[in-house]
């Protein structure tokens, strides 16, 4: 082997070597720059459970006074209705309480009436 065969083998190997270094290089900045890319999405993650979480409560919370507002309403419905029941059929039998005495008035006047009438015609008579 000659000196030129002797420095193109070592040029290559020296060639070889730097390409090794280069590969290796680039294989540890791209594993690098892969850990900044999952602690990023990891960070990101979190933050949406965080969110979501945080969702979830504001979605219970706006059930549970949906709920309690429709109980109050129900309630005050119902209330309502009670009232409403009440006034109708007391008021009815109210009404017809008094009718019945205005009746009963009207009778007892008019049989007042006619036993007046009966006794001045009996003393008129006699």
């Amino acid at each position: 082997m000659g000196v030129t065969e002797t420095l193109q083998g070592t040029l290559r190997a020296a060639q070889l070597e730097e390409l090794h270094n280069e590969i290796d290089s680039k294989t540890k900045a791209m594993e690098l720059n892969k850990n900044v890319l999952e602690v990023g999405l990891a960070r990101e993650l979190q933050e949406i459970r965080r969110r979501r979480e945080e969702l979830d409560k504001e979605e219970s919370r706006l059930t549970a006074n949906m709920l309690e507002e429709d109980l109050e309403n129900k309630l005050l419905i119902g209330s309502l209705l009670e009232e409403s029941v009440r006034k109708i059929f007391y008021e009815e039998v109210e009404s017809h309480s008094a009718l019945e005495k205005n009746e009963d008035d009207l009778d007892a006047q008019k049989d007042e009436e006619i036993n007046g009438f009966a006794e001045s015609l009996t003393e008129a008579s006699s």
